[in-house]
């Protein structure tokens, strides 16, 4: 009889698989006896998923509730007429989510998840069973995973798709910047209608989710970015889980992470601009809920962003820059290689500045493809 030989890198990701099996049944049981005792506290007057945010049910299983983050939810629905477009009226946004006593294991165990993101693919067109679950794994803990191709398929643009295809993410939104394919390709552009966006410069770009500016039946719930070619020097990546944000925002003050709940917290005004590029005035949440998963809107830039006026939210803001901007530890931070690429459920992330190579065919190039398909673990 013939046996099978593994690498010591094949034999880590399978017991990693044993490992996410054993948590899965664990999860499972939990989630059994949770939802029967709460299944008859369910609202029987839910709506269901609206737009930016839904009513939660607790008797469904909730990624929220899973990780740690929510132990009970009021709901009520808030600020009939205010100044949020039509589009979000009828939501339904928690009053109030309560933080359990167990968030601090939760944020020690995402710090050590961080430091362990990277995936080895070798195959990127036929990804192996081993690797799915690594994948898997990192995306349930962190909403984000590193990958990384082999040298052969470092610049090759139908990888990434064939890799995202098989994670079930389908096709990528259309912008005004997206190639046939739907990715988009970001590379410094001195001139033409992209150098108007700071992706396509060697400017630093600050924290943001993608899509930030898009109306409710747009949401980008899955963000990709491949490295084809790195810059001469900078252009590192920061990211950080949207939901570690929450948890510390609710850790501060549960008023705060509320103010950010509202349906006319964040509004992005009209781009002034016409034809295709023309964008609507859209008003919503930074955090919202969506049959159970907690996802997040967010710039901070400094203009084209009008917040709510309430002093409650105005500190909400501020706490919320602070924590982007002086949580070293819980951030990832990487500057990719060719061949390597950030997975993510849209979850706040930067760059820094960089300086290009002279020779055009070395100059810094990234795949960027934005879903509106769920990451699913």
């Amino acid at each position: 009889m013939q046996c099978t030989k593994f690498t010591w890198g094949e034999w880590g990701l399978f017991f990693e698989q044993a490992h996410e099996i054993r948590d899965l049944k664990q999860n499972a049981a939990q989630e059994q006896e949770n939802t029967a005792k709460s299944v008859d506290r369910a609202d029987e007057n839910s709506t269901g998923d609206q737009p930016f945010g839904g009513v939660f049910r607790p008797g469904l299983r909730s990624r929220i509730r899973l990780l740690g983050l929510v132990h009970s939810i009021r709901l009520i629905k808030m600020y009939t007429g205010s100044t949020a477009s039509a589009l979000f009226e009828t939501r339904v946004t928690p009053a109030r989510i309560d933080m359990p006593n167990h968030f601090g294991e939760r944020l020690g165990q995402y710090q050590r998840d961080i430091e362990n993101l990277v995936v080895d693919i070798n195959d990127p067109y036929q990804i192996s069973t081993i690797e799915r679950t690594a994948l898997a794994r990192r995306i349930d803990k962190t909403n984000m995973v590193i990958y990384r191709f082999g040298p052969d398929y470092g610049q090759d643009r139908s990888a990434v798709t064939a890799l995202t295809a098989q994670l079930g993410l389908g096709d990528p939104d259309q912008n005004l910047c997206a190639d046939a394919d739907g990715l988009s390709s970001i590379q410094v552009h001195p001139e033409g209608v992209r150098q108007r966006y700071i992706p396509y410069t060697d400017k630093k770009l600050n924290w943001h989710t993608d899509g930030y500016y898009h109306r409710p039946d747009r949401i980008i719930r899955t963000m990709l970015l491949h490295c084809v070619r790195p810059a001469m020097e900078g252009g590192a990546l920061e990211a950080i889980d949207h939901e570690i944000i929450y948890g510390l925002l609710q850790e501060r003050d549960p008023r705060l992470a509320e103010a950010l709940s509202q349906p006319d917290a964040m509004t992005i005004p009209e781009n002034g601009l016409s034809g295709p590029a023309f964008r609507a005035e859209c008003s919503g949440p930074v955090f919202f809920e969506e049959s159970g998963t907690l996802r997040m809107r967010y710039t901070a830039r400094k203009h084209n962003v009008i917040w709510k006026a309430d002093t409650l939210t105005q500190e909400a803001v501020a706490v919320l820059d602070e924590i982007l901007n002086g949580s070293g530890d819980l951030i990832v931070r990487r500057s990719l290689e060719s061949g390597e690429g950030l997975i993510c459920a849209n979850v706040p992330h930067r760059r820094d500045a960089f300086i290009d190579s002279r020779c055009v065919s070395e100059r810094r190039l990234m795949y960027r493809g934005r879903y509106t398909t769920p990451l699913r673990a």
